[in-house]
Formats: C-alpha cells, structure tokens, sequence
C-alpha cells in the first residue's frame, strides 16, 4: 500500500488536515482559537513580568485613577499599549489569568483581522488557492 504525497494543486502543502481545514472556515477559526488558546494556557497563570507590570501600571494610572498620560506615569512606548492596559485594568483588576486570556482573545482577532485584509489586498493570490480547491475537489481534477 503506498501512500499519495503529491501536493495540492498549486503546489503548496501536502497535508490533508491542513487542506481540510481550508476547505471549512469555521472549522479552521475553531482550530486557530483552540490552538492559541492551548500554546498560551501554560503562561497565563505566570507572575507579571516587568513589561506587562509597567504597560499595567501606567495604564492603570491613565484610566482608572484619572492621571495624566506621561506626566503621572511614564514610560517610552506609544499611549496605545497602555490605552489596552488601562482597560484591562479597569475590566478585570490586578487578576492577570484574565488579563492573558484577553490578550489571547485580541490575538486570534488580529488573525482574524489579517485574513480580512488579505483577502483585501491580495485576492488574486487567495483567489487562486480557492481555485485550486475547486479543482482538488473535482472529478478530474486530481493527478
């Protein structure tokens, strides 16, 4: 018995998980979220480390107590990090499990927001993937 290895049309992957998931959005944004979700769970019970400390500490100062951005509370990064911080702080306290698991949340919508501006960008490119599809799923199409 041997077994098929030819890639997809296209040439790009062999895989039939991956080329699964392609073929199922849904399944495929359910695999990102329980893949990110997974890779991340090991870190979200660790100790603020100094940047998530500060980024916390001086968005905390911004939004909650009502201070003064770079005057109360400083440090070199642009005021959207501590914007995100802040709220976090104002949402969910000191409690840094939910402050990772929203980050995880953010994370799979920037993937999500990237696919969007990929297929925004670039249609010729996904356009072609989603041909090659059509052509592996029919009849004749396979080699």
């Amino acid at each position: 018995m041997t077994r098929n290895t030819s890639t997809a049309p296209g040439g790009w992957t062999s895989s039939r998980l991956v080329q699964s998931l392609i073929g199922r959005p849904v399944a495929f944004w359910i695999t990102v979220v329980v893949v990110f979700a997974v890779a991340r769970l090991a870190t979200w019970g660790f100790p603020f480390d100094s940047d998530h400390w500060i980024f916390t500490y001086v968005g905390r100062e911004w939004i909650v107590d009502g201070g003064q951005l770079y005057v109360d509370a400083w440090d070199h990064k642009p005021p959207m990090i501590f914007l995100m911080n802040g709220i976090m702080a104002a949402l969910f306290g000191d409690n840094i499990v939910l402050h990772r698991i929203w980050l995880t949340a953010f994370t799979v919508l920037d993937c999500w927001l990237f696919f969007l501006l990929a297929k925004r960008v670039l249609p010729g490119m996904l356009d072609r993937v989603d041909a090659d599809r059509r052509i592996a799923r029919s009849p004749c199409g396979s080699h």
